[in-house]
């Protein structure tokens, strides 16, 4: 019994020795696997970042801080480019001759360059001397005939009044003595022929007496006419005297400033008229440059901010600019016109020199020569242009949205 039993218990761990031993090799199997999985793999899931990748994340990182940093406290000028042209301090002033006549001799030519006091201009005065004489005798006569006239004139209005004086007396007498006749006619004491006699000779002396009021107001109106006409060609020969005398006076024609002829408009024995222009003369204080800035710019613009001209006639590159300030900034703007079709603000310009430098070399300019005027606004961050895009693109959007 007990050898029986025995057996039977080594079976039974014979049994189970099979069982084990295949558990036992699944799970060396399995282990075997994952260790070659995790050794192949090993390579590749704990590989280090090479440096040169750590360096490039560094510096990429590190430049965008410093380049927000910079745009953030780092700023730029805003400037505008304007166009215009120089102009001459003092302008062009025009010489014009206040009496006019014959020119005798022209003391000039284009381009010359005179001082203040130069003479220009010698007009012939001979026949303005002749004229003042003569129309001065012609004065003397004149106002000899005219008192000749008024004292004959007077002379017949003083003979009519009293002429008329007597008749104004026998009219009051005679007027008198009708009325005592009437009463003696009323009476029966007097013929009423007689009576009608004496009204009658009353009539006449009216009669007269009316036609001398009629010839004495005549003779006023010719003395007042007469006068008139006297008066008007005394004042017609006083000026033809003046206008002599100005030639007199003005024979010799010299400058008001120094610069430089330009537009003369007088020849050698040519006939000006008074006022007429003789010549131009470009002053030469110094030069300034005046340049149209559109109102949509005028906002930052100030009295002396910097400003830098460039001549066009010359290249930026090899002749440089001119430092500049604005001096003055016009008070109201100017529609447009035909040379400019913009809304625009007349700046003035005060330049450090007038003329510009190449080796060494100064090369005068000249007035009215185009030049491009770069403007400082304002400085601001780097950053704001970045900001300035996105804000356009807001504003566009929405524009987009109310559409």
């Amino acid at each position: 019994m007990k050898k029986k039993e025995a057996s039977d218990s080594v079976d039974t761990d014979a049994a189970e020795k099979p069982t084990d031993n295949l558990s036992l090799s699944v799970k060396k199997k399995a282990s075997s696997a994952i260790d070659q999985w995790m050794a192949k793999n090993r390579s590749l899931v704990l590989r280090q970042t090479p440096v040169w990748a750590q360096t490039l994340v560094a510096v990429a990182v590190s430049l965008s801080g410093i380049a927000l940093l910079g745009g953030i406290f780092f700023r730029i000028d805003e400037v505008i480019t304007v166009q215009g042209q120089l102009k001459s301090i003092g302008g062009t002033v025009d010489v014009e001759t206040p009496a006019g006549g014959r020119v005798e001799e022209v003391l000039f030519k284009d381009g010359d360059y005179v001082e203040k006091g130069d003479l220009l201009v010698r007009f012939d005065t001979r026949d303005a001397a002749q004229q003042k004489q003569t129309n001065e005798e012609i004065i003397e006569l004149q106002q000899a005939q005219f008192a000749s006239q008024a004292k004959s004139l007077d002379s017949q209005i003083n003979s009519l009044s009293s002429r008329q004086d007597v008749l104004k007396q026998r009219l009051e007498t005679q007027t008198y003595i009708s009325k005592e006749m009437k009463t003696l006619v009323e009476a029966g004491g007097y013929q009423k022929l007689q009576y009608l006699s004496q009204l009658d000779q009353i009539y006449e002396l009216k009669q007269q007496i009316s036609e001398i009021d009629e010839q004495k107001e005549r003779a006023m109106l010719q003395l007042n006419q007469v006068t008139l006409n006297n008066k008007r060609k005394i004042s017609e020969l006083k000026s033809a005297v003046r206008t002599a005398e100005l030639q007199l006076q003005y024979k010799n024609v010299v400058s008001p400033v120094a610069g430089i002829i330009f537009d003369p408009q007088v020849t050698s024995q040519s006939v000006s008229q008074p006022g007429e222009r003789i010549v131009s003369i470009v002053s030469q204080n110094g030069l300034f440059g005046e340049v149209l800035v559109s109102n949509r710019d005028i906002g930052y613009i100030q009295k002396g901010q910097d400003a830098k001209i460039r001549v066009d006639a010359f290249p930026f590159a090899s002749y440089g600019e001119i430092d500049s300030k604005i001096s003055n900034i016009s008070a109201d703007v100017l529609p447009p016109s035909q040379e400019a079709n913009f809304f625009r603000f007349p700046i003035k310009l005060k330049m450090n020199n007038s003329y510009l430098l190449k080796d060494k070399v100064k090369i005068p300019l000249k007035p009215g020569m185009s030049i491009s005027a770069n403007i400082k606004l304002r400085d601001k961050p780097v950053i704001s242009l970045l900001s300035d895009i996105l804000v356009d693109q807001t504003d566009s959007v929405r524009s987009i949205r109310q559409q």
